[in-house]
């Protein structure tokens, strides 16, 4: 039998979603971050995480839903991709972190019809509909692909240092 996944499970907009916890570096409560001039309309700015410049994006933007302004109950998630890649997003709130069986994600359940190549299914948790993020995706979509290489900060330089 294949060993649960562990998954961090955090709100946007009312809404329930959980990424693969191999995925999550750290949590930490909002800051203001330090805007990037001519970054796309999904990068918030730039944060500082131990000498290291991150970028901020807005999950909420990149999700299809509504905007709000950074609050300080707000909460920040640092990410990395295992390719190389780190950026942070902002989460409304953190609820807990779940392990799920590849039995109990449904794939068939997604309710996000314009944002779904960003999920890989559905789980449940505290009797909550779960969408599970595929954080992989989420560089690309935001446009930092192709911004400006003041916000493709090199990871591996970081690594060196």
């Amino acid at each position: 039998m294949e060993r649960p996944t562990d998954y961090l499970v955090f709100d946007i907009f009312g809404r329930s979603f959980a990424v693969d916890l191999a995925y999550v570096e750290k949590v930490f409560r909002a800051a203001a971050p330090v805007p990037i001039p001519q970054s796309p309309e999904t990068v918030l700015g730039g944060i500082n995480i131990r000498g290291t410049a991150i970028v901020l994006l807005n999950l909420r933007r990149i999700f299809g839903l509504e905007d709000k302004p950074l609050e300080p109950e707000d909460r920040i998630v640092v990410f990395s991709t295992g390719e190389g890649t780190r950026f942070a997003g902002v989460v409304d709130g953190v609820e807990g972190v779940v392990s799920w069986s590849e039995e109990q994600i449904d794939m068939r359940r997604l309710f996000f019809s314009d944002s779904n190549h960003f999920f890989d299914g559905v789980g449940r948790f505290e009797g909550r509909t779960v969408a599970i993020c595929r954080m992989d995706r989420i560089p690309e979509a935001s446009g930092l692909e192709t911004a400006p290489s003041c916000l493709r900060y090199d990871n591996q330089m970081a690594d060196k240092e």
